[in-house]
């Protein structure tokens, strides 16, 4: 994918709106290599469908957020789910894609996201006992 920095190294003007530069996927949608705008054109297609719902993460984890939504406290139960939710690598800190869930990331709040932050992932995650 191109960066910003190549992107103007590369004489791509990124256009301006009256509220200021368009946002990154913007940019890549009109001027993004032929295959990442294919990438967010079938995205798109998918996600107008009925009944279409991001995928979350690993299964253990997706199944336990799905569920939070429907739980009597729909908050702690998302916080449990995050025990099952695993990094794909060092530099993966997060899940955000809680927040491409219409139902899920109105769980997601201040305190609940700071928690999701500091939760030990990766390398400083202590192991589990099973």
């Amino acid at each position: 994918m191109v960066g910003l920095r190549a992107a103007d190294e590369l004489g791509w003007v990124r256009p301006r709106t009256p509220m200021g530069t368009l946002s990154m996927l913007s940019f890549l949608t009109d001027y993004g290599p032929d295959q990442v705008r294919r990438l967010i054109m079938d995205y798109r297609a998918r996600a107008a469908e009925p009944g279409f719902r991001p995928r979350l993460g690993p299964p253990e984890f997706e199944s336990a957020a799905r569920a939070a939504v429907t739980a009597p406290d729909p908050w702690q139960a998302l916080h449990e789910a995050l025990e099952s939710w695993r990094p794909l690598n060092d530099d993966h800190i997060a899940p955000i894609s809680l927040l491409a869930d219409p139902q899920i990331a109105p769980l997601i709040t201040p305190d609940l996201g700071r928690r999701i932050l500091s939760t030990p992932r990766g390398r400083d995650r202590k192991p589990t006992s099973d």
